[in-house]
């Protein structure tokens, strides 16, 4: 069996909806003419990065490749090979868009539909395809939001504050949104509402490094489940949920978003605040509002 459809075997049995380490797989052995897992090898992955880079592939997508191909070789064989040193990558430099931009932005959207996908956007910090998706996917206001995302095959589930509740209602989804057209169209359509709101092209990674940002800025962990790396150990006691209904009340939304809501959220706030006391504290405070209200 070949490499790749080792590769395309490999998602299968694993329920992952990423096709793309079939797709690196694939490309090495379209650049290495090597199909066998057996004979990848050290000279056969120096000649790859060579190849690679006479053609123009950046070095993280040629050591990507690498990567995605290591991990079959060692599903195949058990073991794998020296993989050699590997190419030097750039550090990534984020650029979220800011608060005050992605308020903008929200004023000069003309359309529903962009207003609904930059609050599931920012809310959710997921990827362009997933949050399209999502968009197709929502008919009506729920408490909770769930999604699984087609790069990691992870399961997301997110808080319904009021605010975005508002923007969900009576929204019709958008049937086709799956594929690349719409994805472009709400590429294009950002764009232009960057535009109209006198303010730089943002881009929707801009918008994910702005979420995962500002939920990190409220709690470390929340960050961490929105962006969607490993917790590790944490994984197995932790309730992801639970993590970000306690930190959403401090993640920073922006005021065209709300809308009229925050004063509502802001009382739902204090009384979740309230619930998450030790009982000695909530009777101290209930004790104390009792006298006030006497006085």
């Amino acid at each position: 069996m070949k490499l790749s459809q080792h590769a395309q075997k490999y998602v299968a049995d694993n329920g992952l909806r990423s096709h793309m380490i079939a797709s690196n797989c694939r490309r090495f052995e379209r650049l290495t003419g090597i199909v066998d897992p057996d004979c990848v090898s050290l000279p056969v992955l120096q000649a790859f990065r060579s190849a690679c880079l006479a053609t123009g592939l950046s070095n993280v997508t040629t050591e990507k490749t690498v990567t995605d191909v290591m991990t079959i070789v060692k599903h195949v064989l058990g073991t794998i090979p020296a993989f050699g040193k590997r190419l030097k990558q750039p550090r990534p430099e984020p650029h979220p868009v800011s608060i005050s931009d992605l308020n903008a932005i929200f004023l000069a959207a003309t359309t529903q539909r962009m207003k609904r996908w930059l609050c599931l956007a920012y809310w959710t910090g997921l990827r362009l395809a997933d949050s399209a998706e999502l968009y197709d996917c929502l008919s009506e206001p729920a408490e909770v939001i769930r999604h699984l995302a087609s790069k990691t095959g992870l399961s997301h589930a997110y808080p319904v504050p009021a605010w975005l509740s508002r923007w969900l209602m009576g929204n019709e989804p958008n049937r086709g949104s799956r594929n690349a057209w719409f994805c472009k169209l709400l590429r294009d359509e950002l764009a232009t509402t960057c535009a109209a709101a006198s303010v730089p092209v943002v881009t929707p990674k801009q918008i994910r490094q702005a979420s995962i940002t500002e939920w990190s800025r409220s709690n470390a962990t929340a960050g961490a489940i929105i962006h969607g790396c490993g917790l590790g150990v944490l994984s197995h006691y932790l309730d992801p949920l639970s993590v970000l209904e306690s930190a959403a009340p401090r993640v920073r939304i922006p005021a065209a978003m709300r809308g009229d809501c925050k004063s509502d959220e802001n009382e739902a706030t204090l009384l979740a605040h309230f619930r998450r006391l030790d009982s000695a504290a909530q009777n101290l405070i209930s004790m104390t509002a009792e006298r006030l209200a006497t006085t």
